[in-house]
């Protein structure tokens, strides 16, 4: 790129982009595109950065229209996560791939969105034929922080299989018997109301006691060899019911805050064990969707509204919104913006003292942190 005033040639990077090489397929394609637009033009460009090797990195622009994309937008060139969430044109970026995608022009011809498929041992967080923008009932089973909880999907036929199989063992539970005891096993435990459930033996202890998932709910324990038994196939075939979910846009407090287990709390006595309709807004890339819960129209009394437990998270200031979201959820949190101002301004709890940051709330590991500090 030559800059007539300073009289200089200059290496120059699309910034929020990546581009197939040449060699690969529609590489030449992308390459020829970028020759047409703008081979000896004259061009607009913003400078963001320099890296190590000189190159400025930036956005160019033809006639008013981003480079970047353009080249989206024909489907010859794919986001660069980390550089376009720091771009001032993120959403432009990812609208124009998200279109190409849609289309399946060039590099997406043969795109199929990717489903992570779980491993031995590892939680299935699948629910078959579901898609974002869906609603469905589920139960609230387990909730692990303000934000973070498992659901069995009231359609689910495993849900009822589950306790068909189950109910049939605690009426004559397995005799204890020697079999082998491993990591991702799907055995009975017993929980401590004297009941077996279905558990995933997840590793052993120095204590010599399993950690252990209920599977059909979502909680651990630590269990001991003896509280487990073998399960006949038709019991451990079925995959887990209870699936890992959390409120879409909003994040609760960490551990080491004083609003943890309050917030918390909130959240268990408007949610926990209730039926209550779920829309999905976002499934991430770990297949984990991130919900917007509110109560069933028949459990609305004449003359209230139907206030989601997200919005009220976040206007009673237990939850704020999430700073940096993914790109499907950026116009859902604008919908929380006004709620969480009026938290802020009200002082409510994780407000109290004032406007806190991700930054801020963050913990370090201590094993991460160097003797000077760092």
């Amino acid at each position: 790129m030559y800059i007539p005033d300073e009289k200089i040639i200059v290496a120059f990077n699309l910034s929020g982009v990546r581009t197939p090489n040449t060699k690969d397929a529609f590489g030449p394609e992308a390459l020829e595109f970028s020759r047409s637009n703008i081979l000896q033009k004259t061009v607009r460009v913003e400078i963001e950065a320099c890296d190590r090797g000189c190159n400025f990195i930036g956005n160019m622009f033809v006639s008013n229209t981003n480079l970047g994309t353009m080249l989206l937008d024909a489907g010859l060139c794919s986001v660069f996560g980390p550089a376009a969430d720091r771009s001032a044109y993120c959403d432009e970026l990812y609208a124009a791939e998200e279109k190409a995608k849609e289309a399946k022009l060039n590099i997406w011809k043969n795109y199929v969105e990717k489903v992570a498929e779980p491993t031995d041992g590892e939680e299935d967080t699948t629910i078959r034929g579901v898609k974002e923008g869906a609603s469905m009932e589920v139960t609230i089973t387990e909730i692990t922080d303000a934000a973070t909880f498992y659901i069995n999907r009231n359609e689910d036929a495993n849900v009822a299989k589950v306790a068909e199989v189950m109910s049939k063992f605690n009426e004559d539970p397995a005799a204890p018997s020697e079999f082998e005891l491993r990591k991702g096993l799907v055995c009975a435990g017993l929980f401590s109301d004297g009941v077996w459930y279905r558990v995933r033996l997840e590793g052993w202890t120095a204590s010599g006691e399993w950690r252990v998932q209920f599977m059909d709910f979502g909680n651990s324990d630590l269990l001991a060899a003896e509280n487990l038994r073998e399960l006949p196939d038709e019991a451990s075939s079925l995959g887990s019911t209870a699936k890992s979910c959390f409120l879409a846009g909003i994040r609760g407090p960490t551990k080491t805050s004083d609003h943890f287990e309050n917030a918390a709390g909130t959240f268990h006595a408007l949610a926990f064990d209730r039926t209550l309709t779920a829309k999905i807004e976002f499934i991430d890339k770990n297949n984990k969707m991130h919900l917007t819960l509110t109560p069933r129209t028949e459990d609305v009394e004449d003359g209230d509204t139907k206030t989601s437990v997200n919005q009220i998270l976040v206007r009673e200031g237990w939850c704020r919104i999430v700073e940096r979201p993914e790109f499907k959820l950026k116009q859902y949190i604008k919908g929380l913006q006004s709620d969480e101002d009026s938290a802020k301004l009200a002082r409510y709890n994780i407000w109290e003292y004032g406007d806190v940051s991700d930054e801020e709330d963050e913990v370090v590991d201590p094993a991460k942190v160097r003797f000077d500090g760092r």
